[in-house]
């Protein structure tokens, strides 16, 4: 106790110096409040343009876009789908060749793709959910089992999105 003052008396007047200073910038805080709470709303949407542009770095006009889609119609031979057998049974492109990009990059890939009739010199669309796993597809068929690069095209697009803008 210092000069007839305890500490929760000090504790009070703090409390109630801070809930003045919030009241009193009450319109702030909301504005702030609301600002932060966009912000956080909108981090699955950065997170999703920041892959997009990242895959788009990667295979530059080879990552196809929604719109990109569109404009091309149906010019593939194949639609892969690289996404697991679970995946493709709740729903795919329609007439998707199924093969998991596990696969791709195991060991057997290029036998299993040749097997499923996916060969190096036709034009190809890879798809999975994110793109991730198409873009590793792509580049290792490109790598590993010599596709053709000017044949293969890729995109993060959903396989409802796709199958649209191709039918």
């Amino acid at each position: 106790m210092e000069g007839g003052v305890t500490i929760q008396q000090r504790m009070n007047e703090y409390n109630q110096t801070f809930i003045d200073l919030l009241w009193g910038n009450k319109l702030k805080l909301a504005i702030f409040t609301g600002i932060t709470i966009m912000g956080y709303m909108s981090i699955p949407r950065i997170h999703e343009l920041q892959t997009t542009m990242e895959q788009k770095s990667d295979h530059g006009k080879k990552h196809l876009t929604l719109k990109d889609l569109q404009e091309r119609g149906n010019i593939f031979d194949v639609v892969l789908d690289v996404r697991s057998q679970e995946e493709y049974e709740k729903g795919h492109v329609k007439g998707a060749i199924q093969v998991d990009y596990k696969e791709i990059i195991g060991e057997n890939g290029a036998k299993e793709l040749n097997a499923k009739g996916v060969h190096p010199n036709q034009y190809t669309l890879v798809y999975c959910k994110s793109g991730k796993r198409a873009s590793i597809a792509m580049k290792h068929m490109i790598q590993n089992y010599h596709y053709d690069p000017n044949n293969l095209y890729m995109t993060s697009e959903s396989f409802e999105s796709i199958q649209q803008a191709i039918a």
